[in-house]
């Protein structure tokens, strides 16, 4: 396996579902990895994000608790494997073990202990998308890379392919995008039926 260090970029509902993915960009290529997930697990994080302190330790605090205090240490976190819309992560420790964990429970540790998040690159040519520097901005809510940063080739085409196909999957159709409430996003947190988990 050859990994890549990808870069995460947040929590986003995507209408009009507001169905739930961590966003994670590609530097190298200009493309982006959505990871879906449950809404509790989205809100977990986000509330994280913005230093919503639990009155008790949940779940990934004791996790790192206890990877601190009796384990080597961890040095990195890893996106492995994807297979029929599953993503495997795992927490690799300082002596070189790993742990099998859920991406979205991988991804909160990452978060927590400031560690840097891989993916192989088998698993981005297969899962990751080219997105328009356009839809980067207007559909998903954050700028794309500069003129200086963006690789120099530039695939508008793939680009209109994968985003299409992307939209297709979650029964979205350009229409629906065209009509969407975006001031209204916010308000998916209180959605109560979430997708289907597709991260493990």
């Amino acid at each position: 396996m050859s990994f890549v260090e990808i870069e995460y970029l947040n929590i986003h509902f995507l209408p009009p579902e507001n169905e739930p993915c961590a966003i994670f960009r590609w530097r190298e290529r200009n493309r982006y990895l959505p990871v879906w997930m449950s809404v509790d697990d989205a809100l977990l994080i986000e509330a994280r994000e913005a230093d919503a302190a639990p009155r008790r330790p949940l779940t990934h605090d004791v996790l790192v608790e206890t990877l601190t205090r009796l384990t080597s240490g961890v040095s990195e976190i890893r996106i492995v494997s994807y297979y029929e819309g599953v993503f495997i992560a795992s927490i690799v420790l300082n002596d070189g073990e790993e742990l099998d964990v859920r991406t979205s429970d991988a991804l909160a540790v990452a978060r927590i202990m400031g560690l840097p998040i891989l993916a192989d690159e088998e698993v981005l040519a297969q899962a990751s998308i080219f997105i328009a520097d356009g839809d980067v901005e207007g559909y998903l809510g954050f700028p794309p890379l500069s003129e200086a940063e963006a690789p120099a080739e530039r695939r508008d085409t793939q680009a209109d392919a994968d985003f299409e196909q992307l939209m297709a999957n979650m029964g979205v159709s350009e229409e629906d995008l065209l009509s969407a409430d975006w001031d209204d996003l916010d308000d998916g947190f209180d959605t109560e039926d979430g997708p289907d988990s597709s991260e493990r």
